[in-house]
């Protein structure tokens, strides 16, 4: 089972005059308030969100990528790695945004969240096309080879066959997320693939390793990217895998019974241990994950 963090806080029953909506009006002041410092706060992170994709671009160039510019071929070169940077920038704050920190859940809400998280997936993956085109444009105008010989030449490089694996996966996630084709997977289908992109950004590291200057010992956006890299993979084994599984075993959650409310619509009925530290108020919802044979896969909010 898999729990989100607080969202709502308890509020004592007060009497006041009722607006048109039915609700008290201290109850729609509170609401309106609560909702101005959501939207600050996703201002904020979109603000933070661009002040570090700004720095990913100029860790490069000050870390000797504008000194190494002296011929057109520099120029395609230098401007498919800084593309490369920004998308995988992009990409790795898309894995924090869908980690269901708390801290982020608590101020921005994981609905906004994951709202920026969908937003920043069709410029990550147009940015990581750009990248591919301008490097092989660029390599192969230095080596008088034509983007189809350099595509090949590319492949016999190492760990480059890794970055274009991983590039299909994020063309595959970005591709079954669009509402169209969203439709047509079973939701449980569509988040197996969504999945990908974890892998996605795991195969598409050696390179950078490799072939990259990114993560070169000395470099000043060597601890940049490492903690960046930490902080995104770091939140969703934490936050994702190993939280949801601390609390199952602890409360031990299981079904105690099923009531038939109306057709098609059950209330489920949970047990567990040392329910009073469950850390849970009316109001909230849960990902639940019932583990039986037939829906063990399956997630439901």
């Amino acid at each position: 089972m898999k729990t989100t963090p607080k969202t709502q806080n308890r509020h004592s029953t007060t009497h006041a005059v009722v607006n048109g909506y039915g609700a008290p009006a201290s109850i729609q002041f509170l609401r309106t308030r609560r909702e101005k410092k959501r939207k600050r706060a996703t201002d904020l992170f979109t603000v933070l969100i661009w002040a570090t994709t700004a720095m990913s671009v100029t860790l490069y160039f000050v870390s000797g990528g504008a000194q190494s510019v002296h011929s057109v071929s520099d120029w395609f070169t230098a401007a498919g790695i800084a593309t490369g940077l920004v998308a995988t920038n992009l990409i790795l704050i898309m894995l924090v945004l869908a980690a269901r920190i708390p801290v982020i859940d608590r101020i921005v809400g994981q609905d906004q969240a994951i709202a920026l998280h969908r937003k920043l997936g069709k410029p990550s993956l147009y940015l990581l096309l750009l990248h591919g085109l301008l490097l092989t444009i660029g390599y192969g105008i230095s080596q008088g080879f034509n983007p189809i010989a350099e595509t090949v030449s590319l492949f016999g490089t190492a760990d480059m066959p890794l970055a274009y694996l991983g590039l299909g996966l994020i063309i595959v996630v970005v591709a079954t997320s669009i509402v169209s084709m969203r439709k047509k997977f079973a939701y449980e289908m569509w988040h197996v693939i969504h999945l990908l992109s974890y892998a996605a950004v795991l195969v598409a590291l050696p390179h950078q390793l490799s072939v990259g200057s990114t993560l070169a010992e000395g470099a000043w956006q060597r601890a940049y990217w490492i903690a960046l890299y930490t902080i995104a993979l770091g939140s969703i084994l934490i936050f994702r895998f190993i939280t949801p599984l601390m609390l199952s075993l602890r409360h031990r959650l299981r079904v105690h019974s099923v009531e038939v409310i109306a057709p098609n619509v059950f209330s489920i009925h949970i047990e567990g241990n040392r329910l009073n530290e469950f850390d849970g108020v009316g109001g909230q919802y849960a990902i639940w994950r019932f583990w039986s044979q037939k829906t063990w896969w399956h997630a439901h909010p």
